[in-house]
């Protein structure tokens, strides 16, 4: 019988800890978070300064977030 896990947040905790008890067998893992995605804040301001020198275009809008779900 699986043991059931809900983990509350899609931060960087939540998202370490779904990966590794996704590894171990026996989990029903379900994620809660009011986002379907993550966004890492530090990397925001480098795609702000992309609009500004568009010669800066080292980083895609995939870089900054993840998609928790699938579509």
């Amino acid at each position: 019988m699986k043991k059931e896990i809900v983990i509350i947040g899609g931060g960087f905790a939540g998202i370490n800890l779904v990966r590794h008890l996704a590894d171990g067998p026996g989990f029903d893992i379900t994620l809660v978070d009011r986002n379907n995605y993550n966004a890492f804040p530090p990397l925001l301001y480098i795609r702000q300064w992309q609009r500004i020198v568009p010669t800066l275009a080292l980083l895609s809008p995939q870089g900054i977030t993840a998609r928790l779900i699938s579509p």
